[in-house]
């Protein structure tokens, strides 16, 4: 039975239902193959970094086995409590063999990164087609 907080979601690789951590529409999740997206739908400051870290820790326990892609098309800031939070997701998920990849990056989260230099310490592609097939491997 499919509830109003759940999604459903279709793509070209398959089509699944999983349920939806956010009852709010502050952001969207879905599942391709062994990796989670998630689209966040406003700027990481604080209330929304704690929000989404509480959400992100929900997942990686719901789905222990998944990768996490965090799609940041739709986040025009980031203060360092998101940035914090970033770090400490690819940390959790790095002790258990799984990753944290980036795409989608805003120009003004892109600024951001650049000026803490997480441009190199976290893997960050331009678009989710080009982030999807390179978690597969």
């Amino acid at each position: 039975m499919i509830y109003p907080r759940d999604i459903i979601i279709f793509s070209l690789i398959n089509c699944i239902h999983i349920p939806n951590p956010c009852q709010d529409n502050t952001m969207e999740v879905k599942k391709i193959g062994n990796i989670i997206v998630i689209y966040p739908y406003a700027s990481l400051d604080i209330d929304m970094s704690l929000y989404l870290k509480n959400k992100i820790i929900e997942i990686i326990s719901y789905e222990p086995d998944c990768d996490i892609l965090l799609n940041l098309k739709n986040v025009d800031f980031i203060n360092s409590l998101g940035i914090h939070l970033l770090m400490k997701t690819a940390n959790i998920l790095k002790k258990s063999n799984r990753r944290l990849m980036i795409c989608d990056v805003t120009e003004g989260v892109t600024e951001t990164f650049k000026i803490v230099n997480l441009m190199d310490l976290l893997k960050i592609f331009t678009s989710e087609i080009e982030a999807i097939p390179c978690m597969k491997v």
